[in-house]
């Protein structure tokens, strides 16, 4: 009695709601589905409660509770494509035109099976149980799929909306969804045990009630003219759930088989194909390569643009910003390019001033390499030139010939340039594609060059911000720098004393003793002060003339007083400032003794013509690629216990100020090679 009130109850109410929907001014194509959706759910509930009270009249009513399933399943799929989107048959994804176009097969099988195949109950009226036939098991299957197209809709379309549109179509998204899951489960008991437990209707009922109070409340009470653009990323989500569909699907079937066994190892069997589903799924949705072909099959089924670029630009922008240093960020770009474009590794290359060549700064997900292009490889002037990103599969003959190495060793497969402004600072090499034929076109291309630029903007704030952090250490120096001034001046001043009664005492025994005392102070005071001290000498002034730099590298030398030190070369005059660059020539030879342990070799040459050259060349430690590119000359950078790091930073300074370069060849374990190149005639500042 209960039971036929509560079948009753929803009728009624399912039918005012969508009595209520039909009669209003704004109606669209997705309020007159929902409509005629409740329509059918109140049949379906009154043919089934009919069936139910009249067992005799069972055939009949049954079978016109099958019709309105068979009219339930592209009706629930058609609003749940309309309601709250921007819609056309053009924009339908490709899985629903199909399911839509073979939707009428349902009303076929309805008509058309004997009704033995579709059903039979021996005894209905005591346990109201429908068992299956063989038509009717595949009608449910069909239905069960139907319906969870349908959640997998309604699900992605509450996820793409904004907040706002969220709250206006949440009731009515909740009441069908609600409906859908009810016959989910309802009809899963179809592919679980090849049966329909008609005892399961009043949850049905219950839902309907449920469902027709939020359709009722959400139009009355709310504004359901939203219409939204669905997102990958949702989609991709909503793909995810319908494989969790088709896995229940496949534990339906299975449970259909399971009845060949004994009824001692189906419980056995069916736990240890569900834990070893459940395992396969979680590998499934943690690899890389198959999220990958995934969103492939989305972009190429589902949608008429590849990429949500509001998405993928507020996704990057938000990962550069998280970072805290430079290495971070270089980390961050490579593996967002990798995530957006489906590859396995990535190299960024930047440009060294220094050396005018193109060098491999980072790398994610792949070994760095020691491959280095100058400005004038071909790869960089496609680049330069065209201002496009490189595809291997271009088949660049004079591209690929000047870098085998590169695309052979690393097996790169697009080249991207990083532009700030009108210079390429670098570019960013792509490798290792998880999906081996994956279509590229302009989308991704347009991309490509897109984040790049953000990149650069990314990088050369970074590069900026770490200048500016030396500026202001040069600047703290200059501040510490007075203050020790006073204390050298005070130093000074006792030495002065010193020597000034040393005239006249100097031959006393006691003031020999205190004299060296005092020295002794002195010197210790002024090494702790030279260790605190990191002064970087501006420029000045030169006071320059003709000079012997051969003369001149000898003096130096001898000035050491070191072995292990040979001095070559012919004689060679130029412009120079004598007493600068012999500090020049000093800090080389010290550094390379240092670099020797102080027992050499260290060999000078001198030579020129033009441009005269001193080279300083030791067999020590070495340097690596990566220290001479980004610290060598960079002050307060040293690879010496005791050392300063100002030594070269200074040197530089003074061969620039003579209109000078330095070059370096090291290799780490092999010693280095410097080299100071000056014109020889003068040149005019």
């Amino acid at each position: 009695m209960i039971q036929t009130i509560l079948s009753w109850s929803a009728t009624v109410l399912v039918v005012a709601v969508s009595v209520f929907v039909l009669s209003r001014r704004e109606r669209s194509l997705a309020t007159i589905v929902l409509g005629a959706l409740l329509i059918l759910c109140a049949l379906l509930e009154a043919f089934d409660t009919l069936a139910i009270s009249h067992s005799a009249d069972l055939l009949i009513w049954k079978r016109a509770a099958l019709l309105c399933e068979a009219l339930l399943a592209p009706v629930f799929l058609l609003f749940s494509l309309t309601f709250g989107r921007q819609y056309s048959w053009k924009t339908f994804p490709r899985i629903a035109k199909v399911l839509l176009c073979f939707s009428p097969l349902f009303l076929v099988t309805v008509f058309a099976a004997a009704p033995e195949n579709l059903f039979y109950s021996p005894d209905f009226s005591t346990e109201q149980m429908l068992f299956l036939g063989n038509t009717g098991f595949i009608f449910y299957i069909a239905l069960f799929v139907y319906f969870i197209v349908a959640l997998v809709n309604l699900e992605t379309t509450f996820r793409s909306a904004l907040r706002p549109d969220q709250w206006n179509l949440k009731l009515t998204l909740m009441g069908a969804g609600s409906i859908l899951s009810l016959f989910v489960f309802y009809y899963s008991q179809g592919l679980l045990y090849r049966s329909i437990n008609m005892n399961l209707t009043p949850l049905r009922s219950l839902a309907l009630l449920v469902a027709a109070g939020l359709f009722g409340y959400s139009f009355l009470k709310r504004s359901n003219a939203v219409r939204i653009t669905i997102s990958k990323e949702f989609a991709f989500r909503s793909l995810v759930l319908a494989i969790i569909g088709g896995y229940l699907i496949v534990l339906g079937l299975l449970g259909e088989g399971l009845q060949h066994f004994g009824e001692a190892s189906q419980q056995v069997v069916f736990l240890s194909v569900l834990f070893l589903g459940c395992v396969f799924l979680v590998a499934l949705l943690l690899s890389e390569q198959m999220k990958r072909k995934i969103k492939v099959f989305i972009n190429k089924n589902f949608f008429e643009n590849k990429f949500d670029y509001r998405q993928q630009w507020l996704e990057f922008t938000s990962q550069l910003a998280a970072v805290r240093n430079r290495e971070d960020l270089e980390k961050a770009i490579l593996s967002r390019f990798c995530d957006t474009f489906g590859m396995g590794g990535a190299l960024l290359f930047l440009y060294s001033g220094e050396q005018d060549i193109y060098y491999n700064k980072s790398s994610y997900q792949a070994d760095p390499t020691q491959v280095t292009l100058s400005s004038g490889n071909p790869l960089v002037r496609y680049m330069i030139e065209r201002q496009w990103v490189f595809n291997a599969a271009y088949f660049e003959a004079e591209v690929l010939d000047a870098n085998r190495s590169l695309f052979a060793e690393s097996r790169i497969t697009f080249v991207i340039p990083v532009f700030s402004g009108l210079e390429m600072i670098g570019f960013i090499a792509l490798m290792r594609p998880l999906i081996a034929d994956e279509d590229y076109t302009y989308e991704d291309y347009d991309l490509m060059k897109t984040l790049a630029r953000q990149a650069a903007v990314a990088l050369t704030s970074a590069q900026l911000s770490e200048q500016l952090a030396e500026v202001r250490e040069m600047e703290a120096v200059g501040k510490v720098t007075t203050f020790i001034m006073h204390d050298l001046k005070n130093l000074v001043y006792s030495l002065s004393l010193l020597t000034a009664n040393a005239h006249d005492y100097i031959g006393e025994p006691e003031f020999q003793k205190d004299l060296l005392e005092a020295l002794t102070n002195t010197v210790t005071r002024m090494k702790s002060l030279i260790a605190k001290l990191k002064e970087v000498p501006d420029r000045h002034e030169l006071h320059v003339r003709r000079e012997n730099l051969l003369e001149l590298v000898k003096e130096t030398v001898a000035s050491l007083k070191s072995g292990g030190i040979t001095v070559s070369g012919i004689n060679v005059e130029a412009c120079i400032d004598p007493l600068e660059f012999a500090k020049v020539i000093e800090n080389l030879v010290i550094n390379a003794l240092d670099a020797t342990e102080g027992n050499g070799p260290v060999s000078v040459e001198v030579g020129g013509d033009e441009h005269a050259f001193i080279k300083v060349a030791d067999s020590g430690c070495g340097m690596t690629a990566g220290f001479i590119r980004e610290h060598l000359y960079s002050p307060f950078k040293t690879t010496k216990s005791k050392g300063l790091g100002i030594g070269l930073y200074h040197s530089r300074q003074i061969v620039e100020a003579h209109h000078g370069r330095i070059e370096v060849e090291s290799e780490l374990g092999s010693g280095s090679v410097f080299t100071v190149w000056i014109p020889t005639r003068e040149i005019q500042s």
